[in-house]
């Protein structure tokens, strides 16, 4: 669920350019402290964990993209995180066997399948 929701955040940032109020700095200032992650104060550990869940997000990303990379989404305009989120459990649902594979991957299949290009 979070991986998708950040693996999205991350295609509208990087598709906003000089517009994106995410960008390089405000990665910067969330992951600069990683490697100090013990005796973190709350608002530390919350830009931790951000910082964390947005690479790895990304990382997921690029990896789903290498595995599915002819497969296309078309996205309605509306489409809201916990639609995204009840198509993703449907079709997880509905193809137990094939639950091992990379995860930003079967979210793209399962969002192909819901919302194939016409």
């Amino acid at each position: 669920m979070i991986v998708r929701g950040l693996a999205s955040l991350l295609v509208l940032v990087l598709s906003c350019g000089e517009a994106a109020a995410y960008d390089g700095n405000a990665l910067y200032d969330e992951c600069r402290d990683y490697n100090k992650r013990q005796n973190l104060s709350d608002q530390q550990a919350l830009k931790f964990t951000a910082c964390h869940w947005y690479v790895m997000a990304a990382v997921d990303l690029l990896a789903a993209q290498a595995i599915v990379p002819s497969v296309k989404a078309c996205l309605p305009e509306n489409l809201k995180y916990p639609q995204a989120v009840d198509v993703t459990l449907n079709y997880l649902r509905d193809h137990p066997e094939v639950r091992h594979h990379n995860a930003a991957s079967l979210i793209v299949l399962a969002m192909a399948q819901a919302f194939p290009c016409k």
